[in-house]
């Protein structure tokens, strides 16, 4: 049997916090920081994606001039064990009093336990960075939060909490179908109170999520997909929150959206991260 495969210059460990273990996944560049630190990406839902944004910052921050990215560390948070478990996922990045919209109760959706966010939060800010930046050296005005799908919902979260705890805020395939009207409304009160720094958001999607790929055209399951799909409006939903947050361009930050032709909700992510990385 062979070794397992390790990643050169990272370290792993668990961490216990509000009743569930989590891993603490770090990957760091070989070259020596610049001046006022390395860039950070802190990684929610790191199963799915810490090493390949370990690989793509690798591959590409030797020649930063070229590619446009810079020796970054990243950083994984994700919840222990060989399988995710989605019940406590739901609960970690949903804020207190969220409830599932009644057009999915209407569908059939089963409501789970929310209202986590605030223990996740405090996990983040609290354990996960002053650790973190007391290990490696880290430019503090370029901390990327990123995350995907639900995860990508608790980024949008903490953007229009405190839009100025992170340098960027990036989320793939954000489920904004859980709040759209509540988030459409403080994301108009952060536009109103920014005025001398704004952070860049990222906001990403794939052309599949509205619609259906050619291979489950006619398929027994494509209608509820289908109808799934138009009801959530993933494309739509990203388009009309950077619109909102197009403002924050007059102030050095950025609100983007960008939608993948072809991809669906799996398939962003490897795209997202390598778009993120080059976002400084």
């Amino acid at each position: 049997m062979f070794p397992p495969v390790t990643l050169p210059r990272s370290s792993q460990r668990v961490i216990r916090h509000a009743g569930a273990d989590y891993q603490l996944q770090v990957a760091w560049p070989a070259s020596p920081p610049p001046p006022g630190g390395y860039p950070v990406v802190y990684l929610l839902d790191a199963h799915a994606g810490f090493a390949t944004a370990a690989e793509s910052e690798r591959a590409r921050s030797h020649r930063t001039d070229a590619t446009g990215v810079p020796p970054t560390v990243v950083v994984g948070i994700s919840l222990g064990g060989e399988r995710v478990d989605k019940t406590r996922r739901t609960f970690d990045f949903t804020r207190p009093g969220l409830a599932l919209p009644e057009s999915e109760r209407q569908a059939g959706v089963a409501a789970p336990e929310t209202g986590g966010a605030e223990a996740m939060t405090d996990l983040l800010t609290n354990v996960v960075m002053p650790t973190v930046e007391s290990e490696h050296p880290i430019d503090t005005a370029r901390r990327m939060l990123f995350g995907h799908s639900l995860s990508g919902l608790f980024v949008v979260e903490v953007l229009l909490a405190d839009p100025f705890r992170f340098g960027a805020f990036v989320a793939a395939s954000p489920s904004l179908w859980w709040d759209p009207d509540g988030i459409a409304d403080r994301a108009a009160a952060l536009v109103d109170r920014t005025r001398s720094e704004a952070p860049h958001v990222l906001l990403t999607a794939g052309s599949f999520e509205e619609t259906l790929p050619p291979r489950l055209v006619g398929r027994p399951e494509a209608p509820e997909i289908l109808a799934r799909r138009q009801r959530r409006r993933m494309v739509g939903r990203i388009r009309d929150l950077a619109r909102q947050l197009a403002p924050l361009t007059a102030h050095g930050g950025s609100a983007r959206a960008l939608v993948f032709a072809g991809e669906d909700h799996a398939s962003v992510l490897p795209l997202t991260i390598n778009e993120a990385l080059r976002i400084w």
